[in-house]
Parts: C-alpha cells; structure tokens; sequence
C-alpha cells in the first residue's frame, strides 16, 4: 500500500474556501498557483481553493537487479 511509502503533508494549513492574503515573499509559486485575476506583485486576497499536497516522507523497498523503476505499469499487448 503506498501510504506504508510514503506520508503526505497539506502544504497551507487553512480550511479550503477561507480567506487568504499571500504577500510576494511569503510563497512559493511551486507551492501555491494563484488563478482568476493575478495582477501585479501582491498582495494577493483570495479564496483558498485547494490546500494542496507535499511528500514530507518517501521510503521505497529495494529494487530487484535490472528492474526500472521509471514505469509504474508496463504496457498490455493481448495476443
């Protein structure tokens, strides 16, 4: 189960639809996406939307020889 891999952190710690007021400096923009209206340099007063999600932990078990571990799931052919 990938919860037993990995743990998971809201990245603001507001309830979805409060008020926020973000100030240029005070976020990442990996972190937040602001959407609607952006204009200028901020402050920025909006509606939190999303809290978002960040990996705070991430233990995977060894890989087997030769195993790639850049595909989540092979493709099918039925024959």
């Amino acid at each position: 189960m990938l919860s037993s891999h990995v743990s998971i952190e809201p990245v603001r710690s507001e309830n979805e639809d409060a008020p926020v007021s973000l100030t240029r400096g005070d976020f990442s923009p990996r972190e937040v996406k602001l959407t609607g209206n952006v204009t200028g340099d901020g402050p920025y007063n909006g509606t939190l939307r999303h809290k978002g999600w960040r990996v705070v932990k991430a233990s995977f078990p060894q890989t087997v020889p030769g195993a790639d571990a850049t595909i989540l799931a092979p493709a099918e052919v039925e024959l």
